[in-house]
């Protein structure tokens, strides 16, 4: 039974109360050779919305319903050399469903180690393991779906502040932000998100879900045969100092048993 036309797909990660190898050495905007990283010693978030996410389109609620923030931090490796460390942290929203300033990093998702020069202007990409988690109800977690899933190809430019703390005025006044994220999603590894299109407590099937997808943005092949991979891309991003703020490490292995 084709259940498309009665499934808008803005639905199908519904997220609403009921009483969510290093990267590149673009040096783009570094200092002079030799000079440390003016981002060295600062820990900075990035965070997404609804109006970000610019491709495919139709697909910006579903995505954004289960994106948390990122954090990294930044450590010198020498000279202008930089690593940054990168995790996450979910989105926390009172009952209007406005995201509230609360950053706490989740300590099921595993962190990954970029490693940049000056103003890292490119991180990535690759495949990263990432902790998501999809809000059903926002005053009982026991109800939230979580998966641990491979993000492919997972690549963030020009997200930093080239003085290593704050964007110019201009930018500021005019939300011209430079920053960009790409990413692939494999339903595959995502599948149990998607609790509007759940039957009787079973998950959808990927093919399910890319059968409910708009037709501007159509599963395409994962590179194995598999076509359950859709590629998305968030434009006019910027990240913001958060001084103060410290990203543990994170392991797969030793993640608390409640992670799934």
């Amino acid at each position: 039974m084709n259940i498309r036309p009665f499934i808008h797909a803005s639905l199908l990660l519904a997220s609403v109360p009921l009483t969510a190898c290093g990267g590149g050495d673009d040096d783009s905007g570094a200092n002079d050779a030799g000079a440390a990283s003016p981002l060295s010693g600062h820990t900075y978030v990035l965070t997404t919305d609804n109006t970000s996410w610019t491709k495919p389109r139709g697909i910006a609620k579903d995505v954004e319903n289960v994106m948390p923030h990122f954090l990294f931090q930044v450590s010198s490796t020498g000279g202008n050399g930089v690593k940054v460390l990168m995790s996450v942290a979910p989105k926390v929203k009172n009952a209007d469903m406005m995201v509230l300033d609360t950053i706490t990093q989740d300590m099921c998702s595993p962190t990954h180690e970029f490693v940049s020069s000056g103003t890292a202007a490119q991180l990535g990409p690759e495949d990263i393991k990432l902790h998501l988690v999809n809000t059903v109800k926002l005053e009982d977690t026991s109800d939230d779906l979580q998966v641990t899933a491979t993000v492919k190809g997972l690549e963030f430019k020009n997200i930093f502040p080239a003085n290593g703390t704050a964007w110019t005025a201009d930018q500021i006044a005019n939300e011209d932000y430079p920053g960009e994220l790409n990413a692939t999603m494999d339903f595959r590894e995502l599948y149990p998100l998607f609790n509007v299109l759940y039957h009787e407590g079973i998950p959808p099937t990927p093919k399910e879900i890319c059968d409910q997808l708009p037709d501007t943005a159509a599963c395409a092949d994962c590179g194995d045969g598999s076509v359950t991979c859709l590629s998305a891309q968030a434009s006019l991003l910027h990240a913001e100092d958060h001084p103060g703020l410290v990203v543990q490490p994170v392991d797969i292995n030793s993640r608390p048993s409640t992670c799934k």
